[in-house]
């Protein structure tokens, strides 16, 4: 079981059931304890093993120095569950009081929800460099430093990003996205607003909800529509690789061919 200290916290609990897995905590700094309970550092053996959980009021969420971009978010839960492990692998993760993961993470809460386990946390939530600086993690001798230091990044990154989003116009913001269908990547736009990568990311989440691969695929989804309804099918220039890409994208985000909205256009002004 995690343990800090003497008094009971309302923490996220666990019961390890193998012997040889190892947990170590640490609390953050006092700046930090407005968001977050406690950091662990998990190291989990060679072999097969489960972690129960028991439901609790807290939020965690986890890293791995050894796996790149991958992040996950854990909300409570109101019934006891089990997290199948297989090492060798160590994990690092914060506990975060729920009702201001959100703000921490400048995002809403049924967007925290929505977050699927891996890059899509990370790219959702704008988290690219605290998951980087949690790779530095070798052993629980750092992590209170460690994890203090790269959220004190992430939250002065934050407030520049929000300052940066006051300048800017949503309408040039969407011109520049479909503009760039097909064309330069994110660096490309992001620098036509003067911001870095990672700030334009973080801006278009808080504007959208979404980063900006998601928003340039939905704008790609538009032209590639306009085109398929207005024009001959062979001389489509939607951004898409080739007409693989195009069906497999297409049918992603609405459930459709490329055919099958053609066919259902047709039928429909037959009838109007």
């Amino acid at each position: 079981m995690f343990s800090i200290s003497d008094t009971e916290l309302p923490l996220q609990l666990y019961q390890i059931e193998h012997e040889s897995l190892t947990c170590f905590c640490a609390s953050p700094t006092e700046a930090h304890q407005a968001y977050v309970h406690y950091y662990w550092w998990l190291s989990v053996p060679t072999d097969d093993t489960n972690l129960d959980v028991i439901p609790d009021n807290a939020t965690d969420l986890v890293m791995s120095p050894q796996i790149p971009e991958f992040s996950i978010v854990y909300p409570p839960s109101s019934e006891p569950f089990s997290i199948p492990l297989t090492g060798p692998i160590t994990y690092v993760g914060m506990s975060l009081k729920t009702e201001l993961a959100h703000q921490f993470f400048k995002t809403t809460a049924t967007e925290l929800a929505r977050c699927h386990p891996g890059t899509d946390t990370t790219d959702t939530l704008g988290i690219h460099e605290l998951v980087h600086q949690c790779q530095s993690i070798q052993g629980p001798e750092g992590l209170a430093h460690t994890m203090d230091n790269a959220i004190e990044q992430y939250l002065t990154r934050c407030s520049q990003t929000e300052l940066s989003t006051t300048r800017l116009d949503v309408n040039k913001v969407l011109a520049a996205m479909q503009a760039s269908v097909g064309l330069g990547g994110m660096e490309t736009i992001a620098g036509h607003f003067q911001l870095s990568d990672r700030q334009f990311r973080r801006i278009m989440g808080s504007l959208f909800g979404y980063g900006p691969k998601k928003v340039q695929r939905v704008m790609r989804l538009q032209a590639s529509l306009k085109e398929i309804l207005n024009a001959d099918p062979v001389t489509l220039e939607d951004g898409y690789y080739d007409e693989a890409h195009r069906i497999k994208e297409i049918r992603a985000l609405t459930g459709l061919t490329p055919g099958q909205i053609k066919r259902m256009a047709e039928i429909y002004n037959s009838m109007s």
